[in-house]
């Protein structure tokens, strides 16, 4: 596989020490940008190039937005009018994580995302400062062994989660989509290659690494998490289950103490406009051919989908919860909260197909095998890969 050097803005390659902080000249789409979100903003950076010309009939623009406030906080709004809309997808940062350039660059895909983007807008010329020194810190051995040892402690979080779920399988089998992909972060890492979309777009990072170790990985992959089904017919039951939660669980009056993570995240996954993009982007996928890419994108959004009633309920206790992260056992949350769409998102996140306990054990013996390819591809490195076992909270039954 041949690398490409990679500066502020080109994410794809391997990394190169001497990019250099891209300024991105001012045009009709980032001055609308510019416009909305300049106002409080400390710095704006977008994705190189603007828009995604691949996806013609799905365009969307990538932001990352740093103000004062706390919190990792998406946003989407729309450019344009009628069929010139352009989506534009923010994600705002609190400028104390970046003004730790060491500590920023440990923490997971964001330094992916930042030094994937140029420079938008930098009031008095800060950031152009932290990106460089971010750059700096990426591959310093202690930093990037932590910011590796992150995405591998995700994936044995993930296996301990299964233990939970044994009751529900096709959640199981999602956890290990999560723990799959997060083995396949610290591999794209581990080769200095930027992956800042993998959790939800991993089928391209997959196949650069197969190429590159001469192995196949896209096989097991597909056949274990159940990618080969029909992606439109999933369409049909996403829609479904979004209208029976968004009718029961319209965005909560907040309590005081919820955290503003919970309620951003909230407002964008609810959103029906964003269910729509999320589809446009899944049937580009299978224009191109790429099905099992689209029904792993779909699953990821049924499953926040699914968060929803789990949410909303612990906001009318006064509960303060991570979004995507359960507090407690799904299956018995969802039956009580919202039990209409279990047998949609089990359908969602495994297929139409039974789903056993069994499946999961095969597929907890696939993650064993791909996390011995990837262990042996860090350790080809210099990089420590995780020794201890991954195991689930509790035996199968």
């Amino acid at each position: 596989m041949q690398g490409s050097r990679i500066e502020a803005g080109n994410p794809s390659g391997e990394f190169s020490p001497h990019g250099r902080a891209r300024r991105l000249p001012p045009e009709p789409i980032t001055e609308e940008i510019l416009e909305r979100l300049r106002p409080g903003a400390e710095a704006l950076l977008i994705r190189h190039p603007a828009v995604d010309h691949r996806s013609p009939s799905a365009p969307d623009v990538d932001v990352l937005g740093i103000r004062r406030e706390k919190g990792l906080l998406p946003e989407r709004f729309f450019l344009g009018n009628g069929s010139a809309t352009v989506p534009v997808d923010v994600v705002w940062l609190c400028r104390d994580l970046v003004d730790n350039p060491s500590q920023f660059a440990r923490t997971g895909l964001l330094p992916h995302r930042l030094l994937c983007s140029s420079i938008l807008y930098d009031r008095n010329g800060w950031m152009a400062e932290r990106w460089h020194a971010i750059e700096s810190e990426m591959y310093r051995p202690e930093v990037w062994h932590q910011r590796i040892a992150g995405f591998l402690q995700l994936a044995a979080d993930t296996v301990r989660e299964i233990g939970i779920t044994w009751d529900f399988p096709p959640l199981a089998l999602f956890w290990l989509h999560i723990a799959l992909t997060a083995c396949l972060s610290a591999a794209c890492d581990g080769s200095r290659r930027f992956c800042p979309n993998i959790y939800t777009q991993p089928m391209v990072y997959l196949r650069d690494l197969a190429h590159e170790l001469g192995v196949d990985l896209e096989g097991p992959f597909v056949g274990t998490l159940r990618l080969d089904g029909e992606p439109r017919r999933l369409v049909a039951v996403l829609r479904s289950m979004h209208g029976k939660i968004a009718h029961r669980f319209p965005e909560p009056v907040w309590p005081p103490g919820i955290r503003q993570d919970t309620r951003y995240e909230y407002r964008y996954f609810l959103s029906q406009d964003e269910l729509e993009l999320r589809v446009a982007a899944a049937e580009q996928m299978i224009e191109w051919g790429e099905g099992p890419a689209a029904v792993f994108y779909l699953r990821f959004w049924a499953y926040a989908l699914a968060r929803i009633p789990m949410v909303h309920q612990r906001t009318l206790e006064g509960i303060d919860v991570s979004f995507l992260r359960p507090e407690k056992a799904v299956l018995p949350d969802l039956e009580k909260t919202c039990p209409e769409i279990v047998d949609e998102l089990g359908d969602l996140l495994a297929g139409p197909e039974p789903i056993h306990v069994a499946d999961i054990q095969r597929g907890l013996q696939e993650l064993t095998a791909f996390r011995a390819i990837i262990s042996a591809h860090l350790s080809e490195r210099g990089i420590p890969a995780q020794s201890t076992a991954w195991q689930p909270f509790k035996p199968p039954p």
